[in-house]
């Protein structure tokens, strides 16, 4: 069907006397039965917060959210044991 915009924030740019890194890494967090985020880190330019952003998955009307704001990550993984 085509995709859609789940963010709108700054893609990575290499542009001036520093590289801006903004989404710095993803990872997918699923269950079995198909329920679960992707989630992603963001590191603002200064427009806006930064942090551990996430979107539920199979829902077509979910929005992006903050799941940890405040945090400038390099990336972000997920342990796969449920705990």
């Amino acid at each position: 069907e085509g995709g859609r915009i789940v963010d709108n924030v700054g893609v990575d740019d290499q542009e001036g006397e520093r590289e801006n890194l903004f989404v710095s890494g993803m990872a997918i967090d699923v269950a079995e039965n198909g329920e679960g985020y992707l989630y992603w880190a963001y590191r603002s330019d200064g427009s806006i917060t930064s942090g551990i952003k996430r979107l539920k998955l199979n829902d077509p009307n979910a929005e992006a959210e903050y799941y940890i704001e405040g945090v400038e990550a390099y990336g972000v993984a997920v342990d796969n044991t449920l705990r």
